[in-house]
Parts: structure tokens; sequence; C-alpha cells
């Protein structure tokens, strides 16, 4: 019953650079529409493929309130500052996977706070032999540098791990898994530091 309820939830996945530019400006539509009718600013979740909708929604409009991502896939980049990800076996390979931005837009990533959560899946080393997609263990270095170069501009980004703070067997949805509820509590209390829960 659970696999049917999952199998129930999925899509075909059109994970392009246009599909995340049209999927970002619809939100951000959306968004806007929400606040206009006197509600306060979002906080916006995502998922995988979707976190990279959730980062660039931040790029076109100033309505977020806070982002939360669960192990999102793609990260970008300042253009001209796109760093390196050393893998296990001394070789390198890009951290970016989607378009970089100009410096100006990268920056309106810092007007809000992003919390970037990892379960205890995800690899030890940075294995080559794991490169292809889904590649956990590249992109939690991506994230890394990601949370990096928002906070360098002044923003508030951090990567949250779950086994670090005692939540403990949790899979690629930690929204969805049996220990949601500890997941939510270590989301509560990041939205209470940032005075998000009012």
């Amino acid at each position: 019953e659970a696999l049917n309820q999952f199998f129930r939830v999925q899509y075909p996945e059109f994970n392009t650079p246009e599909n995340e530019q049209l999927e970002s400006s619809a939100l951000a539509v959306l968004l806007e529409e929400i606040y206009a009718e006197g509600r306060r600013k979002s906080i916006v979740f995502s998922h995988s493929s979707g976190g990279v909708r959730g980062f660039r929604t931040g790029l076109k409009t100033d309505k977020i309130a806070g982002h939360v991502s669960f192990e999102p896939a793609n990260a970008f980049f300042p253009e001209g500052e796109e760093p390196m990800i050393r893998l296990a076996d001394g070789s390198l390979v890009p951290a970016a996977n989607s378009p970089s931005v100009p410096v100006g837009e990268f920056r309106k990533l810092a007007r809000y706070p992003h919390l970037i959560i990892w379960g205890d899946n995800i690899p030890s080393e940075v294995d080559p032999a794991s490169t292809t997609e889904p590649a956990l263990s590249v992109r939690v270095e991506r994230f890394k540098l990601m949370a990096a170069a928002i906070n360098r501009y002044g923003g508030n980004a951090v990567n949250l791990y779950l086994p670090e703070e005692g939540v403990f067997g949790n899979t690629h949805y930690p929204f969805a898994d049996t220990n949601h509820t500890e997941v939510a509590d270590q989301i509560k209390r990041w939205m209470r530091r940032q005075r998000l829960d009012k």
C-alpha cells in the first residue's frame, strides 16, 4: 500500500533549464498573488530536482520569507565564481549543474534564509563511482558550496544533516519517511531561530 501511494505521486521528469525557468516563474507569480491578497511572504518548500526551482524563484520575486529544500539536485552559482568539487580519486568535477546567473541576480538569494536538509543516506566520500545522477555525495558538496556562495553575499544558508541532530533512518524523502515528525521538529526549530514561526 505504501508503494502504491508512492507511485501515485510520481510524474514524468522534464528537468531542462527551460522548464526550470518556466516553473520558477509560475511559482513567483503565485507568491506575488498570495502576497497581493494581504497575506505574508511565503516559505517555499522544495525537493530533489524541484530544489533548483525553489532557488530560482528567489531570483524572480521578493515575496519569499524562507526556503526549505530537501536533498536538492541542481546547484547554480554566480557567473565567474563556479567552483569545482574534488572527488575521492583526486579528479575534479564542476559544482554547478544548472546555468550560472549574473552576480547581481545571485545576490537576491541573500534576502531570506535557506535550510537545506540531508538524510543519513549520503555516502561519506565524494566517490567517483557515483558521479552519475543521482550522486548524493556530489550533491551534498554542491550545496555546501552553494550555501557558502549565498553566505558570502550576506545571506543565511545552512545545510542540516539529520544524523548530526540525532535523526536517523531517512531516505531521499525525509518529509515522507516514518520519522517525518522528527524532521518537522528540526524545521520548526530553524523557523523559530529565523523568526518565521509567527
